[in-house]
């Protein structure tokens, strides 16, 4: 059962939920690197001093964006995923992170891949990259029922796959905003996913 917020939490969490939105209205219409932290203050009246208490800079909003992106598809998983045969679990994984990328704003999610690259080993050190973690999990589990081949390492496996999601979300804030949608790709990424199957591995 979900515990019951108080009044001071019930707030707490409103304030940083409308900072959140102020945030992908702006960047929309402004861009991240031209909105101050004064702008979003105003937008969303509160004082600086406020902000502050949320966040230590314009950068830890983009970290809040990994943040939440690691329990959203953590909970994806665990929701959807967890019991599902492994191959089918990794289509459907990589057709939600598909939609979830098309669906940010994209100005503000152009501006978190591109800080993402160099803050990467901070923010992981301290909020672990669950994707990368859920991806050998299912790879994992695969090799453990015998549906996906056990001829290769699930530590590689999973590393291609997450190389994968990672080549597409870099298309799509560099220059390809269609990509998600074309058949031919997602064709080929099944084809992909499906050469791990277990009856592909060697000698069989």
């Amino acid at each position: 059962m979900e515990k019951k917020l108080n009044m001071r939490q019930i707030q707490h969490k409103a304030t940083l939920e409308a900072i959140r939105s102020a945030v992908d209205k702006m960047v929309d219409s402004v861009g991240f690197d031209a909105m101050t932290i004064r702008d979003i203050c105003k937008e969303v009246d509160i004082t600086v001093g406020t902000f502050y208490h949320y966040f230590s800079s314009k950068n830890e909003l983009l970290k809040d964006r990994y943040i939440r992106s690691n329990e959203h598809f953590q909970t994806f998983y665990e929701e959807n995923l967890v019991s599902m045969d492994e191959l089918e679990a990794l289509r459907l994984f990589f057709d939600h992170y598909f939609e979830y990328s098309s669906t940010r704003v994209y100005q503000l999610y152009k501006r978190f891949m591109q800080v993402r690259i160099d803050e990467y080993e901070k923010w992981a050190s301290t909020d672990p990259d669950l994707i990368r973690g859920i991806i050998l999990e299912i790879i994992q589990n695969g090799q453990k029922h015998g549906r996906i081949r056990s001829d290769r390492s699930a530590e590689d496996m999973a590393e291609f796959i997450n190389m994968l999601l990672q080549g597409f979300t870099t298309t799509y804030v560099t220059y390809d905003r269609e990509a998600p949608g074309r058949t031919g790709i997602i064709k080929i990424i099944t084809e992909c996913i499906d050469s791990l199957g277990a009856g592909n591995s060697k000698g069989k």
